[in-house]
C-alpha cells in the first residue's frame, strides 16, 4: 500500500510539473503572438505626416489629406485641428457618433464661421444640423464634436499622427 501511494504522489508531482511548464510555454507563445500584432516603427512612421509650420495659414483653415482623413488646421496663435472622414472621394457626415460615418458630403469646408457641408444633394436636415464652430462643437444636440488629430510640434513641423511623449 506504501508503494501504491508514493507511485501516486510521484504522478501528481510530475503532472503538476508538467502543467506548470505547459503553462509557461502557452504564456510564452501567446506573448510572440500578441507583440506580433503590434504594428512596427516603419508602420507607424508612414502613418505620420510632417506639415511644415509656414504652410499652416494664421486665423484660417487650412486643409490637408492624411490617411483617409481630411485635416483642418490653423493658427492662431496656437495649432487647431479638426478630422473629417473621407473616402471615395467624399466627406463621411457622422451618425449621432463618429462609429458609423455613412453619409456622403461632396463639398465641406469652413465658411463664415462654421464647418459644414454645402452639398445641394443632401436633404436639408443635414445641412441644417451638421455643422461645427472653429472650437469643434456641434450647433445641434444630435450631431457629436468634430473629431481632434494627434500631433507634435518637433522644431518648425507639426507631425499628425505622433503621440506626445508627456501628455
Amino acid at each position: 500500500m506504501a508503494s501504491w501511494q508514493s507511485m501516486s504522489r510521484q504522478r501528481l508531482s510530475l503532472l503538476t510539473i508538467l502543467l506548470v511548464l505547459g503553462s509557461i510555454a502557452a504564456a510564452s507563445v501567446s506573448a510572440l503572438f500578441v507583440s506580433s500584432l503590434m504594428p512596427s516603427e516603419a508602420t507607424k512612421n508612414d502613418r505620420e505626416l510632417a506639415i511644415s509650420l509656414t504652410a499652416i495659414p494664421d486665423n484660417e483653415f487650412r486643409e490637408f489629406d492624411w490617411n483617409g482623413w481630411k485635416v483642418f488646421l490653423k493658427k492662431s496663435p496656437q495649432i487647431h485641428g479638426f478630422l473629417m472622414p473621407f473616402q471615395d472621394g467624399s466627406y463621411r457626415l457622422p451618425d449621432l457618433t463618429w462609429e458609423r460615418t455613412a453619409v456622403r458630403c461632396r463639398a465641406f469646408r469652413f465658411e463664415a464661421g462654421y464647418f459644414r457641408c454645402f452639398d445641394p444633394s443632401l436633404p436639408s436636415w443635414w445641412l441644417d444640423n451638421a455643422r461645427w464652430n472653429e472650437e469643434g462643437l456641434s450647433s445641434s444636440r444630435y450631431i457629436p464634436p468634430l473629431q481632434k488629430p494627434v500631433f507634435i510640434l518637433d522644431g518648425n513641423e507639426l507631425i499628425l499622427g505622433r503621440r506626445p511623449l508627456h501628455p
